[in-house]
Order: structure tokens, then C-alpha cells, then sequence
């Protein structure tokens, strides 16, 4: 295939939408309430590190004891809450191999003399173990064989004769729980399902609460594995989803006046690593910290938040806008809300491949499929934050055209995500992709000359190619005209990125890492709502 080369000029992206003069990084940032509106402080930094930092500098003006978490690993901060609370210690986000250097500052400044790390060596290394003794902190490790061990390790240390009991597989339940957890000490134990942990089922056999307290609902903790333990529920606090589950656990704590009821905390119920380092913030202050979707309220929580009582409420939302939008916020403090770019807008993001379709396959053995997924996962994140319609056209392993008993094509495959875009009317088409060459590096944007909107898929192409490369720091490769089949298939503006080169020791590790991929999320976001403001210039 002949490619063309495009260059142009490297375009700066420039977002304000979203920002309140009251916010700022990683610091607190009081907005005033109006006459029907709660006070508002966001409490987030450039990345999940520097937004644990937040959280402590917000929370901790000294600490003697400090616990450390993988940055990527969320399971054992949620279960070490109540023992963090009952330390009063800060959670630190840090890198598995070594000490974030932001890290060791904020060890400094909390005074600390002892840190405790979560998880095995696989988790937090052993020359993480050696730079704390040189730097003369005390150290102790809490770490099982797996996330379920290491929980029944952590509520070994907070005696009570409650237990409760979450999935530990996906955590918005756990999250919901933790700060209840924190503020009343009680052990959370993370269990599995469908095969229930040993280790989880031996805590309870050993102890014996009197009183287990399950959140979520019967489809990610069934009673019929709770039956085969020997496990009886002494209450289940569980929804239809995960906002119903948050909305119950909370009125279930107020009923036992547990939470302050004129201070909550605020998190994304889709974007785990903000919540998690305010879940030991919320409990020290005896509060809760409740999830929500990106954009919107849900239902189920948007009570909590009457008119009545907002006025007299302060509100500490963690993360940025891009995972709790300006617009709730706006909603909050009582206030008018400019609307968002993508407002009316339906977009189809398209992880490419899927089983039984791996991909490329990276030197280290790492699948395209997976990355593809977990970046658009992120993207659609970003994008519903900025008030678009965001339709997936896979949001699992399988591909969009996978089903039991039929043929697999490539060809059906590609054009199922096409008809998914049709179906759904969508205004743009973007498709997550990693490259494979040899030991060529970068990043390259992709449209077909071909589409019907050919012209809006160059210029769509343009500002991707530069919002993304400006995020994530990779090589340039430029904008290129394709005959791919999902670009010249579709009839909206259409574009396939190709994030970085799997094939590329480097740059494979970057697309494994979860930080990466909600860096390259943000750029190609940025690239879409910098288009939206070019079409609004023309």
C-alpha cells in the first residue's frame, strides 16, 4: 500500500471548558455556596499519585505511620481503609519498582516514621523495601498469595465482631462500603465468584462474626456461595447497580447516625483510583463518600443531594472534571452550567479485535485486544464527561461479532462495527488500535479519503493526532490516508488511531500501564473537543 504523508502545524489545545475559578491542582479549592447550593472543593492532581498526595495534604499535617500502594492495584487500598483510619494514616500512590519522587516528599512533610506496604513483592518490589530502610523509615509489609489473602491479612489487624463482605473483582461496591467501613472499623473481606477465596472462607471459620454485612447485590456476591461457606448474611445492602447499592449503604449508615451529615465526598463510580485514596479521607472525617456516573447524578443518588439539603453541605469531589464533570458540580453549588462541547453528540468508540481476533501480540506477551479495550473504557470516560453519547462497540473480551456456534470472520467482524455506528446515528467514529512493526516507535492517526466524509475525517484526524501525541509524549508519525474498512465503510467523520507500537519493548510496557492508557484517553478527548470547536469557528 502506498501511504501519503501529511504534515502540519502542531496544534495547542487549549480546553478551559469545565474549570471553576475555584479549582485548582492537587490543593484544596473552596467555591462559594449560593443561597440553594453546597460548597464545593475538588481535590485531584495531574495524575492518581499526585492526586493520593491531594488527599493527604488535605487530610494530614503530620503522620507517623504512612501506607503505600501500587499505583495501579486497587483492591488492597480499599481493604486496608479501616486499618488506615484506625492508624490515622494518608494512602500513597507510588510505582511498583521504586518510590515516586513525589512520594518521598510528602514522607518528609507528614514526619513519618513508619510505612506499611500493601501487597506482595510483585506488587511493591523489594528495592522499594531497600530505599525506605536507606531513607530510615520502618517498614512492614501486608501481603497474601492473592488481593482475597492480603484483605483477610488487613482485617486480622481491626478486631471486631463485624465483617462485611464485597466482590473484589470489580470495586464500585467496595468503594461504597469502605468509608462506612473505615469510620466504624470493620474489616472488609474481598471475595471472588464464582470460585470463593479459601483464604476469605478460613477468616470467617476462625472468627466468627456475629454479623456480616454484605454490599452489592446477589449477582457479584450470590447467596448461593455465602450458603456453600457456611457464611449467613445479616444484611445485604444491594441495588440494581452500583448506585442503587451506594445509595442503600448509605441510608442504612444514617440510620445509625454514622455520617456528618453536612459533609460528603463525591467520586466517579466508573474511574476507581481517585475514589480509592478518599475513602481513608472520608472515614477520618466520619463521611460518606458516594459514587456517581461521569456527567450525571443517577437517580438513585441525586437525592442525597436535595435542594433542601445542599445549601448547608460541603462537598469534596475527587478528581478532575474528567471524571466528574464541571456540569455536576455546577448542579452542587446551585449554579448555571455552560454546556459542554459534546453535548447532543453520539460517538462510537471501537476497540479493535477481540476474541477470538488477540491482535498483535508484543514481545512480552501482551495482547492489542486488551489495550484496545482498556483505553477506550477510559476514552468513553473522558468523552461522557464532556456530555457526548458514547457507544462502545465492544465492552468486553469478545469481539462485536462474536457469537457461540457461529463462523468467525475478519470481514464480519469489521463490519458489524460499522453497523454499530449506523445504528446509532453516530456523529463520529473512533477506532483504538496499536501498531506492530519491527522496532518502529510512535503514534500515528488514520482516515480514508474514501468516507463520504472524508474532508471532517482529515481535520478530526489532525486534532487527535496532536492532542494525543502532546499527552502521551510519543514520536509524531503524522496524519495518513487508509483504505482500512471501518474508515471507508462509515459515513461519519471516521478515524483509527494507532496509540503506539506494541512491537516495541518501550512502548509495550507503556500500553500495559493503566496510567498510559488514561493519558492517551485524555489526549484523543482533547483532540475530538478541539475539533468541535474548529466545525463551531467555520
Amino acid at each position: 500500500m502506498q501511504w501519503k504523508r501529511i504534515s502540519f502545524l502542531s496544534l495547542t489545545v487549549i480546553l478551559l471548558l469545565n474549570l471553576f475559578p475555584f479549582t485548582v491542582f492537587g490543593a484544596e479549592a473552596t467555591a462559594e455556596s449560593s443561597a440553594t447550593g453546597a460548597a464545593t472543593i475538588r481535590l485531584y492532581g495531574k495524575d492518581r499519585t499526585a492526586t493520593s498526595i491531594a488527599a493527604s495534604q488535605q487530610g494530614w499535617t503530620t503522620s507517623e505511620t504512612v501506607i503505600l500502594n501500587e499505583l495501579n492495584n486497587y483492591a488492597d487500598a480499599i481493604a486496608a481503609t479501616p486499618l488506615a483510619v484506625g492508624l490515622d494514616a494518608p494512602v500513597l500512590l507510588t510505582y511498583g519498582a521504586h518510590l515516586d519522587p513525589r512520594v518521598k516528599e510528602e514522607l518528609k512533610r507528614l514526619e513519618a516514621k513508619k510505612v506499611i506496604l500493601l501487597g506482595g513483592n510483585g506488587r511493591l518490589s523489594t528495592y522499594l523495601e531497600k530505599e525506605l530502610t536507606e531513607l530510615n523509615y520502618q517498614w512492614e509489609r501486608i501481603g497474601g498469595q492473592d488481593r482475597y489473602e492480603t484483605s483477610t491479612l488487613i482485617a486480622a489487624k481491626v478486631p471486631s465482631d463485624t465483617m462485611i463482605l464485597v466482590n473484589g473483582d470489580d470495586f464500585p461496591d467496595a468503594l461504597s462500603a469502605a468509608s462506612y467501613a473505615g469510620s466504624q472499623q470493620i474489616p472488609i473481606l474481598l471475595m471472588s465468584n464464582p470460585e470463593f477465596p479459601q483464604s476469605v472462607s478460613d477468616y470467617y471459620q476462625q472468627h466468627r462474626p456475629s454479623q456480616v454485612i454484605v454490599v452489592g447485590g446477589d449477582g457479584v456476591v450470590p447467596d448461593q456461595l455465602l450458603e456453600e461457606q457456611n457464611i449467613p448474611v445479616s444484611q445485604r445492602l444491594g441495588g440494581q447497580d452500583r448506585y442503587e447499592s451506594a445509595a442503600k449503604l448509605y441510608e442504612y449508615a444514617q440510620t445509625q447516625n454514622v455520617y456528618d451529615a453536612k459533609q460528603l465526598y463525591l467520586a466517579s463510580g466508573q474511574h476507581y483510583p481517585d475514589a480509592m485514596v478518599g475513602t481513608v479521607l472520608a472515614a477520618k472525617n466520619n463521611s460518606a463518600l458516594l459514587i456517581t456516573k461521569s456527567y450525571t447524578l443517577p437517580e438513585s443518588i441525586a437525592p442525597i443531594f436535595s435542594p433542601d439539603k445542599l445549601a448547608a453541605m460541603e462537598v469534596f469531589i475527587l478528581g478532575g472534571t474528567g471524571v466528574v464533570s464541571g456540569k455536576i458540580q455546577a448542579e452542587l453549588e446551585g449554579k448555571d452550567f455552560i454546556k459542554n462541547l459534546l453535548i447532543g453528540k453520539t460517538v462510537v468508540v471501537d476497540p479493535g479485535h477481540g476474541s477470538p481476533d488477540p491482535g498483535a501480540i508484543g514481545p512480552g506477551g501482551s495482547k492489542e485486544k486488551d489495550n484496545n479495550l482498556a483505553i477506550a473504557r477510559y476514552l468513553a470516560v473522558e468523552l461522557e464527561a464532556a456530555g457526548a453519547k458514547v457507544v462502545l462497540t465492544r465492552n468486553d473480551d469478545n469481539s462485536p461479532a462474536y457469537a457461540p456456534g457461529t463462523p468467525y470472520t475478519q470481514r464480519g467482524d469489521l463490519q458489524k462495527r460499522v453497523d454499530i455506528a449506523n445504528e446509532n446515528n453516530a456523529d463520529l467514529f473512533i477506532s483504538i488500535h496499536n501498531d506492530s512493526w519491527q522496532t518502529a516507535q510512535g503514534t500515528t492517526t488514520f482516515y480514508s479519503s474514501e468516507n463520504p466524509s472524508g474532508s471532517p475525517s482529515y481535520k478530526l484526524a489532525q486534532y487527535i493526532q496532536s492532542g494525543l501525541t502532546q499527552e502521551i509524549g510519543t514520536k509524531n508519525l503524522g496524519v495518513k490516508d487508509s483504505r482500512l474498512y471501518v474508515l471507508r465503510n462509515n459515513t461519519m467523520p471516521a478515524v483509527l488511531v494507532e496509540v503506539a507500537f506494541i512491537s516495541h519493548p518501550t512502548e509495550e510496557k507503556q500500553l500495559s500501564d493503566n496510567a498510559f492508557r488514561e493519558k492517551a484517553a485524555q489526549g484523543i478527548s482533547q483532540g475530538v473537543q478541539a475539533y468541535i470547536r474548529y466545525l463551531e469557528r467555520v
